[in-house]
């Protein structure tokens, strides 16, 4: 590729293509002078013909405005899922001229308030928040929440504020389901956060709780009865997952599938399987990098980040240009994706 197909299209690049001033075109594209039909059309196929984009930080300096500011605090940044939701706020957020600040909570609940505690104190204009597994982050009715917000991934039990989720009941059912038409009746769940049993996830965590809400269901469904000894919790890394995993593998009775609530209890599964994976069924919710080079590869019930990071912040965006509509609560699809791992038969 030459040094001029590298180049970054200029303002001046449609002005030629368009035979008008710089100044004429930068109007057009500001918003600031309505053209005839036909010069919109020709200013637009050059835009798309060039690849041209405006940069909105400079123009905002030039006409003296402020970029709106986002705070945006995730769970572990490190993690391909919340990097992803970040991936995609931070591109609806370049979209409208606006700088997205990105904060991850990974020291836990605590740090978490913190975060968001600091982002207010540097005036942000709204807030982005994926609550950790732990805890809901700030006081959940807090007077210091005092802008507009988002929640992803979590309600954190508010229902005062915009929340975008996923369907965890339907995933839970899903990953479940998927075990039992393969002949399983011991499943294990490795339930992330410290949870270990279906009361304590209902306290811990909505998301887990609706995916262990759709794990009952299925269960009942099939008329197999829920053995709390097979639920065991997995904390909050793939280490501790690990640990979890070795504790139903020498129970009495060990499962012959196990339902992994999110990707990192599913890495911690697969690191204390080892060969054992061959023999024991494994799903696991939310997709992750590796899941494909395993053998078997991995069977996940995903959902999709990028449309959730993507939605949050057009709410988000929407109600700084001042919808006041009553509080959404979106609820996106959850998919399964058999690779080889859930479609172990019982023996």
């Amino acid at each position: 590729m030459g040094a001029e197909q590298r180049r970054q299209a200029t303002l001046q690049d449609i002005a030629d293509i368009v035979g008008m001033s710089r100044m004429s075109v930068s109007r057009i594209l500001n918003g600031k002078q309505k053209p005839p039909a036909d010069v919109a059309e020709r200013i637009q196929a050059a835009v798309v013909e060039t690849g041209y984009r405006m940069n909105r930080a400079a123009s905002a300096l030039r006409q003296g405005t402020v970029l709106p500011t986002i705070g945006m605090v995730v769970d572990h940044l490190a993690d391909p899922l919340f990097a992803t939701v970040a991936e995609a706020a931070q591109e609806v957020a370049t979209e409208r001229g606006a700088v997205l600040v990105i904060t991850s909570g990974d020291s836990g609940p605590g740090s978490e308030s913190d975060l968001v505690e600091a982002l207010l104190a540097r005036n942000v204009d709204g807030l982005l928040l994926y609550p950790s597994a732990e805890g809901s982050g700030p006081d959940p009715r807090g007077p210091a929440v005092d802008r507009p917000m988002v929640l992803l991934g979590r309600s954190s039990g508010r229902d005062d504020v915009d929340v975008v989720l996923a369907d965890n009941v339907a995933g839970g059912k899903m990953a479940t389901e998927h075990l039992l038409a393969h002949g399983h009746r011991r499943i294990g769940v490795i339930a992330y956060g410290g949870s270990a049993t279906v009361d304590d996830a209902r306290a811990a965590s909505d998301t887990l709780s609706g995916r262990l809400a759709g794990h009952r269901s299925a269960l009942a469904a099939a008329r197999v009865e829920l053995d709390p000894t097979l639920i065991v919790a997995g904390g909050s890394s793939a280490t501790s997952a690990a640990e979890a995993m070795a504790r139903l593998l020498t129970l009495p009775d060990p499962p012959t599938a196990v339902f992994a609530t999110n990707n990192r209890m599913t890495v911690g599964a697969i690191r204390a399987l080892g060969s054992r994976l061959r023999g024991l069924a494994l799903v696991g919710i939310d997709d992750f990098e590796l899941a494909e080079v395993f053998d078997p590869a991995i069977t996940v019930v995903t959902q999709d980040p990028a449309e959730m990071g993507r939605r949050a912040a057009e709410m988000l965006f929407e109600r700084l240009d001042g919808l006041s509509a009553a509080p959404r609560r979106v609820v996106n699809p959850m998919t399964l994706v058999a690779r080889g791992s859930g479609e172990v038969l019982a023996r």
